[in-house]
């Protein structure tokens, strides 16, 4: 009996609980109903604005494959019209063992066969031809300078090796002079006065000095007194000069070199010969 009444209790519940899920299921199917008729309208809307862009767009399409149609149907024919030109052009024939002429574009080929080039070329050439003649000319000269100076470097040396041997010829020719020079006053000092004297007045003058200037002032003394007397003089004024010239060299010797000595003494046998103030006497 119990479960018969709790039975009872929950029909209603249960009536009254679909019922109301019925509801929300209608409204909600009402609302997606006005939701999707406002989503259409506006759908149409849209679509109704885009034909006239989506007919523009048809139109071209279709204006682009028409132009396309067109150049393939073109190309046949252009290769036609080129075989047709290909075959009218004569044809050349190339003898046996001939190549034919490549053809080359004026752009890419070397210009060296143009005349701007073959001149430029050509002064190119003859400037380098006169630099070598310029080059070769200061070659030769420098070769012939170089030739000259060696020259010139050995007649120097040859010059400087025949100084030499006449300095030393000469300095052997004063030995022997001096030695011959130093026998005659030997000989002269060993004579009796009056012998010598009489040699004496027929001796040059030149050699008369080299002999009077080397003997003894004791020696010479009684030679000269007699001797002639212009003999004599001249003999006394040659001594007396002889004696100036060192004495003058000395002198400048001095004056150049600030304070120096003097000398006053003669040449060997020609100072203070006694006797000189008697030389007149026979």
């Amino acid at each position: 009996m119990n479960e018969l009444l709790s039975r009872f209790r929950l029909l209603p519940l249960l009536v009254l609980v679909a019922s109301l899920a019925f509801a929300v299921r209608v409204g909600e199917t009402y609302t997606g109903v006005k939701t999707l008729a406002a989503s259409a309208i506006a759908e149409e809307a849209v679509a109704e604005k885009a034909k006239p862009e989506e007919a523009a767009a048809d139109k071209k399409t279709d204006d682009k494959k028409a132009d396309d149609k067109k150049a393939e149907d073109a190309k046949p024919a252009e290769g036609g019209q080129a075989k047709e030109e290909a075959s009218a052009k004569p044809k050349v024939t190339v003898p046996d063992g001939a190549l034919p002429e490549v053809w080359a574009d004026p752009a890419k080929e070397n210009m060296a066969d143009s005349p701007e080039q073959m001149q430029l070329m050509e002064d190119l050439g003859k400037r380098r031809e006169q630099l070598n003649a310029r080059e070769k000319a200061l070659d030769t000269r420098e070769a012939m300078m170089a030739a000259a100076e060696k020259q010139i470097d050995d007649k120097l040396q040859e010059l400087s090796e025949l100084k030499k041997q006449i300095e030393q010829l000469l300095g052997q020719q004063d030995v022997e002079e001096n030695n011959r020079i130093a026998s005659l006053v030997k000989i002269y000092e060993g004579m009796k006065p009056k012998d010598a004297a009489n040699i004496f007045n027929q001796m040059e003058m030149g050699v008369l000095l080299k002999v009077v200037s080397k003997m003894s002032e004791r020696k010479v003394a009684p030679i000269i007194a007699a001797m002639d007397t212009t003999k004599a003089n001249d003999l006394t004024v040659q001594l007396t000069e002889m004696k100036k010239l060192p004495e003058q060299q000395t002198s400048r010797q001095g004056q150049g070199q600030g304070d120096g000595p003097t000398p006053t003494e003669a040449p060997e046998g020609s100072a203070a010969l006694p006797g000189l103030d008697a030389l007149g006497q026979p």
